[in-house]
């Protein structure tokens, strides 16, 4: 599943997700995994719940991930110095 961009609400950030597969055990799990950076920091997030990991991957609610991920990044940013 390719990457889209999503610019939560109320925060100043453009982030992008994506629905990331492995297989295991013949199985596919499903991890949707979000992204961003800006000039001092960057990182990605996967937010692993059991009842996504067996979802059919289009029905997973990235935007509710991508807003997840935006909050995470307005807790760790801190000013440089």
């Amino acid at each position: 599943m390719a990457a889209k961009e999503f610019k939560p609400k109320g925060y100043d950030v453009t982030i992008e997700c994506q629905v990331v597969q492995s297989k295991e055990g013949g199985m596919t799990n499903n991890i949707p995994m979000c992204a961003w950076g800006d000039p001092n920091t960057a990182a990605m997030i996967a937010v692993v719940r059991a009842e996504d990991v067996v979802k059919d991957a289009n029905s997973i609610d990235l935007n509710k991930v991508a807003e997840e991920t935006a909050k995470v990044r307005s807790e760790i940013r801190k000013p440089i110095g």
